[in-house]
């Protein structure tokens, strides 16, 4: 689905009719957002095709949508922020404005305007002119709906995007199906209620900010292989694959195991470092050898779930576990993560 926005999906069943039956895709490609969505009380199964994603956003970086970095200025009232542009990429009007990382990080507004212009340095200082007696730069000035709250500074870091957000998945049944993912640019999301079986689980890629995933049940998992298959095949079930590549990359007998979960987990929040900010997982199960795990982010909330008998040889971390924060109760933090704080989770049998 492409530019769409105040859309209810309810109470529908979608059953995969074929072996390259896939997902629904919320994107963003040449478009400046996709927002308030409401599905519930739908029905998905058997889709196995392409990337095997039941749900994924995606979109944005090959357009050249999005352009980050430190602010070259920042007005007085905090509504315009400026940035070195970059060749053949800006955000659009309508996107998203994000503090990446730095003081105030994790914040989201708006884009109400851009404008494109050049800044003159002369003598160790800067203005907006194009006035000579001075090298100038190409430079874009973002304007706010609102100015992004509490004091920013040197270290604040932004990136400026389509936004994908304020969608609302509840109430939702899967079975037999690839992975629920957040994959890139996802902002206020929330996924509540949904029973996975025989998934890949819920996973996000950065940067995510301020998702939120409550009272989710998976009752069982399987791992087919988000974009390839098992075995030393490499296959998505879709394009021009053969009907027998389809067959062969199709779940069962995988030696990983009943397992929840893209990458052997129930859910999992991974990529770049620090870019998964103010994420809440609430009153969830998991069933069967699954588990919770936090590659990457900051700020996160760990509270009331279950994982009932966690695995151990399968939530082995990809990179140096966080010393600090070991894994306990079926719930995995790793590499750079911080602020994690974890009350009432259950990894009992």
């Amino acid at each position: 689905m492409l530019v769409f926005f105040q859309l209810i999906f309810e109470n529908n069943t979608c059953d995969g009719a074929s072996l390259t039956s896939e997902g629904s895709n919320l994107d963003t490609y040449g478009c400046p957002m996709q927002q308030h969505a409401y599905f519930h009380a739908n029905k998905v199964t058997n889709t196995w095709g392409y990337d095997r994603e039941v749900m994924t956003f995606d979109g944005d970086d090959r357009h050249g949508q999005n352009v980050a970095g430190a602010a070259v200025s920042v007005s007085a009232d905090g509504l315009n922020i400026t940035l070195e542009c970059v060749t053949g990429r800006s955000a659009p009007v309508g996107g998203a404005a994000m503090t990446l990382s730095g003081t105030g990080a994790g914040q989201v507004r708006r884009i109400v305007a851009i404008h494109r212009g050049t800044t003159t340095a002369d003598n160790g200082g800067s203005s907006s002119s194009s006035s000579s007696g001075g090298s100038s730069s190409c430079v874009d000035t973002f304007t706010l709906d609102a100015a992004f709250a509490g004091a920013l500074d040197s270290s604040t870091s932004f990136e400026f995007m389509p936004f994908r957000g304020e969608n609302i998945f509840e109430n939702l049944e899967y079975e037999d199906v690839g992975v629920f993912q957040f994959y890139g640019f996802a902002q206020k999301n929330i996924v509540a209620g949904s029973v996975h079986t025989r998934t890949e689980g819920v996973q996000g890629w950065g940067p995510n900010f301020q998702s939120e995933y409550v009272g989710l049940t998976f009752l069982d998992g399987i791992r087919a292989g988000h974009q390839g298959g098992q075995g030393g095949t490499n296959h998505s079930c879709g394009g021009t694959d053969t009907q027998a590549q389809c067959e062969q990359d199709l779940p069962g007998g995988f030696g990983d195991g009943q397992q929840i979960g893209g990458d052997n987990l129930g859910l999992m929040y991974n990529n770049v470092a620090g870019t998964n900010r103010l994420i809440v997982f609430r009153e969830n199960t998991a069933l069967s050898h699954g588990g919770i795990s936090i590659g990457s982010g900051s700020d996160i909330l760990l509270e009331d779930n279950r994982v009932a008998n966690p695995s151990t040889a399968t939530m082995d971390p990809t990179g140096p576990l966080d010393a600090a924060s070991p894994r306990a109760n079926g719930i995995l933090v790793q590499n750079t993560t911080t602020g994690v704080v974890a009350r009432n989770n259950d990894g009992g049998h």
